[in-house]
């Protein structure tokens, strides 16, 4: 889980906490995720922190949860995150998730696509709400159409990725995960989508918190899938 950065969408509300550990209900949302995993029964978690790492470490320091807590510095790229915690994956293929993303896919789904595909990464593809209306205007400045925030047609990274651990010795210092190391994987053949149309959210923003915890406070968290 990628749990380092410092959220500056969401201040002043990450000014002492990171935004992995910002609540939803009565746990950080990092924890959700790893409810999540844990339905499918991976149970296993390294956390690559950064900025207030210290609030994760107080948080699961005496917790259940089998959580390797690595500082991976404030400063870190994605990638880098990852090149400093690669001695401790100890599987040849695993998942990777952002810690403030919460969705409905099914990781079980996407790990065999993962592995049919021979891909060396596979990402959770989505579909984003517009939070606009969108007009069709014709060319007299009639508007034929009007959709109150519809479902985009363009898919987005979602998270949630299954990945190679070959993949991290591909890695060079400095790199962006996104900007260099998936288009060079995308170049290669090796970049897969799988794609999901169920519930998807990605905590940017305190507005974005708000809706989690509305959804949570409702009975209407589509990702809580765990009992208890």
């Amino acid at each position: 889980m990628l749990c380092g950065g410092k959220g500056m969408r969401m201040r002043p509300h990450t000014e002492n906490v990171p935004k992995p550990m910002m609540n939803v209900g009565e746990m950080p949302i990092m924890e959700h995720l790893m409810k999540y995993f844990s339905h499918f029964g991976h149970n296993e978690f390294i956390a690559c922190l950064g900025y207030r790492k210290d609030a994760v470490e107080d948080y699961f320091r005496n917790s259940k949860w089998d959580i390797k807590l690595v500082d991976t510095g404030e400063e870190t790229s994605k990638a880098g995150r990852l090149k400093k915690v690669a001695q401790f994956i100890k599987r040849d293929v695993f998942f990777l998730a952002y810690g403030d993303d919460l969705s409905t896919v099914n990781v079980q789904d996407l790990y065999a696509f993962h592995k049919k595909n021979n891909a060396l990464v596979t990402v959770t593809a989505v579909r984003l709400v517009s939070p606009y209306g969108i007009i069709k205007i014709d060319s007299t400045g009639k508007i034929t159409d009007f959709k109150e925030k519809p479902v985009l047609d363009h898919y987005i990274n979602g998270g949630f990725f299954v990945v190679d651990k070959s993949v991290l010795d591909m890695m060079k210092d400095g790199e962006d995960l996104e900007k260099d190391i998936l288009p060079r994987i995308a170049a290669m053949g090796r970049l897969y989508a799988f794609r999901h149309d169920g519930f998807w959210a990605s905590m940017n923003t305190h507005q974005d918190n708000i809706m989690l915890n509305d959804l949570w406070s409702k009975g209407k968290a589509e990702w809580k899938v765990w009992k208890a």
